[in-house]
């Protein structure tokens, strides 16, 4: 990819379908439970089951019904994630260990279904986050009852799907309909996905594993950053041109988090929380208008919106955990571009397979 085609990128805004629909739904499924547990002076609880907003996110153009089952799956399959994550949460090893796992599974299972984007990244996130909120105090962690985070975690993926169904049946959202195809067991077909998903879990365990010898208790978050480029970019320039915007993107985005925490939001309104709740909201309505438009400025917003949330969730200094996310996200992308370089000619192949019906 030549230098003025990624300056251009950067500069560039793509076409997109409407977002607004899909938008709405996250920002809200965001905004309800941090809302309603800073009215009842919990706010850490909130962010915990804000988690499960991230329901709202995925299959935005299928039709309402399918996308109600399929989001349905989405659910179950962030609940699994929180509940990995707090089982293996009491100790770093295991935990490390769990990130590969469940990188393997959710790279499976989001390509084998056809998922689509955002692809297994969430999975992964939501995983590090309970397993951060639930690890014990000894250990760095928030030290929160483990049944309590997967319970708040399930609550927010009921409200999210409940919110997707409503804003759906609104007239003027004009929400499309038809059949539901019947349920099939997810299978990897095609040569190329089976590469993709190879591709996935190589940079995803790459990743972590260069993380684990500076800091165990988050190497998710590096793991998520190689799954964010690789899932959705088939192509050695569309790689790299997502990893810069990864980047970039979460470096403004770092430092605006940083701004934020300075402002102790947890901390202003009436309650205490309210005006956090509506930022956080805000955030990931502004991703959703954006991601498909402008992949650095969705990074922007989705950086302070996902250390928002592990903030409230398990305070602490917001610089340190800025700049060891920035770290960790430079990682995660640059093991996604190498080992995309390194499979390229194994993805050539496969995808000139399945053009012959080999």
């Amino acid at each position: 990819m030549k230098f003025s085609d990624l300056a251009r990128s950067l500069v560039a805004v793509n076409p997109s379908p409407r977002r607004w629909p899909v938008a709405i739904q996250a920002g809200l499924s965001m905004l309800i439970p941090v809302t309603v547990f800073a009215l009842a002076g919990q706010l850490s609880l909130g962010a915990a089951a804000s988690l499960g907003a991230f329901t709202a996110i995925y299959a935005g153009s299928l039709p309402r019904r399918h996308r109600m089952r399929t989001i349905a799956f989405v659910a179950l399959g962030l609940i699994a994630s929180a509940a990995a994550g707090v089982l293996l949460s009491f100790d770093d090893v295991l935990s490390v260990v769990g990130v590969v796992v469940v990188t393997i599974a959710a790279a499976y299972l989001c390509s084998a279904t056809r998922l689509g984007p955002p692809g297994p990244l969430f999975f992964t996130l939501v995983y590090g986050v309970a397993a951060q909120s639930a690890r014990p105090v000894e250990l760095g962690g928030g030290g929160r009852d483990g049944l309590l985070v997967i319970g708040l975690v399930a609550l927010g993926c009921v409200i999210s799907w409940l919110i997707a169904a409503i804003v759906m049946r609104v007239p003027r959202v004009k929400w499309q309909t038809g059949p539901i195809p019947v349920v099939r067991l997810p299978r990897l077909r095609a040569r190329a996905d089976r590469v993709e998903v190879l591709r996935q879990v190589i940079a995803g365990t790459v990743a972590t594993l260069v993380t684990v010898p500076f800091d165990l208790s988050h190497a998710y978050w590096s793991a998520g950053s190689a799954l964010a480029v690789l899932a959705i970019a088939r192509g050695s320039s569309v790689t790299l041109s997502r990893a810069v915007h990864r980047v970039l993107g979460t470096l403004v985005g770092a430092g605006l988090f940083i701004g934020i925490a300075a402002l102790h939001l947890d901390e202003v309104g009436v309650p205490p929380g309210l005006v956090l709740a509506l930022v956080l909201g805000l955030l990931q309505f502004g991703v959703e208008m954006t991601v498909v438009r402008h992949y650095a400025l969705a990074l922007v917003m989705i950086t302070p919106l996902v250390l928002l949330i592990a903030h409230a969730a398990h305070p602490s200094d917001p610089v340190p955990i800025a700049l060891q996310r920035l770290a960790e996200t430079i990682v995660g992308a640059a093991v996604a571009v190498l080992v995309g370089l390194a499979t390229r000619p194994l993805a050539n192949r496969a995808a000139a397979a399945d053009a012959a019906g080999r």
